[in-house]
């Protein structure tokens, strides 16, 4: 094998044992969760961007990508509204989190106690 195969099949297999960093958010498998939820299979997977038939072919093994695992994740484990998230809203949170974090806790807390 040549020095440049070499490195090339070196630097794949280095990146094959680096954890990927959303993998592992589901507890359970999606169908579990749908079912522990109560909801049907559009309602549970539309949220996500996934269609019912889609959403489907996971629950009956396809492997689930890491992306759609944190989406659903956020969605019905913590009850984030996807359609409600703009690029600033997250820039402006940590942008305040790191300048004043006492600040920055006031208000969450603010928020969460105003969703009740």
């Amino acid at each position: 094998m040549t020095t440049t195969n070499r490195k090339r099949f070196k630097e794949k297999a280095d990146s094959a044992t680096r954890p990927a960093p959303l993998k592992g958010m589901l507890s359970l498998s999606p169908k579990e969760l749908r079912i522990k939820l109560g909801l049907t299979q559009g309602g549970f997977w539309s949220p996500v961007g996934v269609s019912q038939s889609g959403g489907s072919r996971y629950e009956s093994g396809r492997k689930l990508p890491a992306a759609i695992s944190a989406l659903l994740h956020l969605v019905h484990i913590e009850g984030v509204d996807l359609s409600s998230i703009k690029g600033q809203h997250t820039l402006v949170g940590r942008y305040l989190s790191e300048q004043d974090p006492e600040m920055y806790a006031k208000l969450l807390k603010a928020a969460q106690d105003s969703q009740c």
